[in-house]
């Protein structure tokens, strides 16, 4: 069964749950985040199921097909579920191997593939269709992914009991773009800013999402991703100002990587516009460029070490400036 809307996917886990769970499912979407977070979704399901949960996390950028095919193989120490996450499936040279499982899959395991598209997963699919729940986001218009992401705001604002005005959802789309990390960080935020408040106003989302350093933040972001290295200065012991500026370089680097693939398989210039018709030409000119020089790896590499950054800046002991050069040194470090 296959899904590209998300209402549809949680319907579908809502009324599977929680004796009729897939064995494996698929999850397309270019957006690292978004993908985590449906996978986040199934592993709380199969959790809440069986709270001895055995959980393998693996990658198509490091770990082979064999580790995968070992691990579902792998009857779990305490007789429960296991379930195995294979990030970057669509990486994987022959993944469709891995369909030679699907007809005879163990009992009691679960498998969770992430691919930034569907193209590179497509035989895959085609091997194990009956037993595949996919969410396929890859083809979504940029204007259904802001109806979407408003629709969102909305619906969790109404899940912790407040209500959040149009003219709110309207402020945070323009000024923070149609990023779910980026969104889900600043909304969390104002949650906890308007404490017991019923409702949230426009001048709450003025008084913690500043304009001008929104402003500032995307045009930090696009010269870091497509021109160079950059001095941030004081603005990254700003919290307001860093979290929702991590989520302006996402942005960026997966725009780059969708742009890099678009390139590298001989997409047309109509094409190309098609996938990106809210770029200002002289923009879509500039990326294209770019895009062709440096490839999908660099921003595919950028992401990587972007997930590390934001993961580094709330456990490690080192002070995020230091994390933010090496992260600039490493993007920007050739290719070995």
């Amino acid at each position: 069964m296959k899904f590209s809307s998300i209402t549809a996917f949680d319907k579908h886990l809502k009324e599977a749950f929680p004796d009729h769970l897939a064995p494996i499912f698929l999850l397309v979407t270019p957006c690292d985040y978004e993908r985590r977070k449906n996978m986040d979704k199934i592993t709380s399901l199969l959790q809440k199921k069986d709270p001895t949960l055995r959980i393998v996390r693996l990658s198509g950028l490091e770990d082979p097909l064999e580790q995968v095919k070992g691990e579902l193989l792998t009857p779990s120490l305490w007789g429960g579920l296991t379930l195995v996450i294979y990030e970057a499936a669509d990486k994987v040279k022959n993944n469709a191997l891995l369909g030679d499982l699907f007809a005879h899959f163990p009992p009691g395991v679960h498998l969770v593939l992430g691919a930034s598209g569907f193209k590179a997963v497509s035989e895959l699919y085609q091997k194990g269709k009956k037993e595949i729940i996919v969410l396929d986001m890859g083809d979504e218009k940029p204007w259904d992914k802001e109806r979407r992401l408003q629709d969102w705001l909305l619906t969790e604002a109404r899940e912790h009991q407040k209500t959040l005005n149009s003219d709110v959802v309207h402020y945070l789309m323009q000024h923070l773009g149609p990023d779910l990390a980026t969104l889900d960080q600043e909304l969390s935020k104002l949650l906890c800013y308007v404490g017991d408040k019923p409702r949230i106003e426009l001048e709450d989302a003025k008084a913690i999402c500043g304009t001008r350093d929104l402003f500032t933040g995307w045009q930090l972001a696009e010269k870091i991703v497509w021109d160079r290295a950059t001095s941030l200065g004081e603005k990254l012991s700003d919290l307001s100002f860093l979290f929702p500026f991590i989520g302006q370089l996402r942005y960026h680097l997966q725009l780059g990587y969708r742009l890099a693939e678009l390139i590298e398989n001989k997409a047309s210039s109509g094409d190309i516009k098609h996938h990106f018709p809210t770029l200002r030409p002289q923009q879509l000119e500039k990326f294209t460029l770019q895009a062709k020089v440096r490839r999908p790896f660099f921003f595919h590499r950028g992401l990587q070490m972007l997930y590390n950054l934001e993961f580094a800046s709330k456990s490690s002991p080192l002070d995020i400036a230091v994390l933010f050069d090496l992260f600039q040194a490493k993007l920007y470090e050739p290719k070995s």
